[in-house]
């Protein structure tokens, strides 16, 4: 017989605790802690799984409604989405709260307890039928005056033209904006740092646009004359190629 590490623990354990412990306690408490996990592990504990499948149609019309999304409320990894037909089909358990939800329609809640309960079909197969309806979501909007103007100086006058709430802080911002409000500032006020170097920089450029002649600060003058001492003996030796009308053979 093979002695494994396992063996050598469990007999130095009952040689331990032997004379506390009668054999029959440890025996007794191991079936109770197997009859434990096999009770819990037992299919009679889990939540029964039905596959829920159904359409999504218009309250009223019949119609389907496509796309709707099909979502479980205590589960952020569980849902579906119904198709062009809407038509869907999801694994759920007594205790999800299912949810309806499509853009222009109001959300729809169906609690599955409640649905089992007046479930008018079979509930022992694991298989489920429902049509969920839809109501339309209608949203009032307010009334829009739209006004017909020929270019964008009309718009813009329109708009300068506005009245305002005196109330509004968009008023109290155009009257702190006015013309007048910003001539006081501009004669009163004392130029910052930033405004300081905002015109040395608009002088210089202004200086340095008006220059006459052309800025040769990264002009090389050594690579300037051999340039143009290039340029005249290229020019010489074509002038004395034309000038030979009678090459030698």
């Amino acid at each position: 017989m093979q002695t494994t590490p396992s063996t050598l623990l469990y007999t130095l354990l009952l040689l331990i605790f032997g004379a506390a412990f009668p054999y029959s306690l440890w025996a007794q408490s191991a079936e109770s802690t197997a009859s434990a996990e096999q009770a819990a592990d037992s299919p009679g504990n889990q939540p029964k799984v039905y596959q829920l499948s159904g359409l999504v149609l218009q309250q009223g019309s019949g119609e389907p409604v496509p796309f709707a999304a099909i979502r479980i409320n205590n589960s952020g990894r569980r849902g579906s989405v119904a198709n062009m037909e809407g038509f869907f089909s999801l694994p759920v358990v007594p205790g999800d709260t299912l949810v309806f939800s499509r853009l222009g329609y109001k959300r729809m809640k169906v609690p599955m307890e409640a649905f089992l309960n007046n479930y008018q079909g079979d509930t022992s197969t694991p298989y489920l039928y429902l049509v969920q309806y839809l109501v339309e979501d209608n949203i009032e909007l307010e009334e829009v005056e739209i006004f017909r103007y020929k270019n964008f100086q009309e718009v813009q006058a329109a708009l300068m033209n506005m009245p305002l709430d005196p109330n509004d802080p968009m008023a109290v911002a155009s009257t702190n904006l006015s013309p007048d409000v910003r001539r006081e500032l501009t004669q009163n006020l004392a130029l910052d740092a930033m405004d300081r170097q905002n015109v040395a920089l608009q002088t210089y450029y202004n200086q340095f646009m008006n220059k006459p002649f052309l800025n040769t600060v990264n002009l090389d003058p050594l690579a300037v004359v051999r340039h143009v001492r290039y340029l005249r003996n290229k020019a010489e030796a074509k002038r004395d190629q034309k000038l030979n009308y009678w090459p030698e053979d």
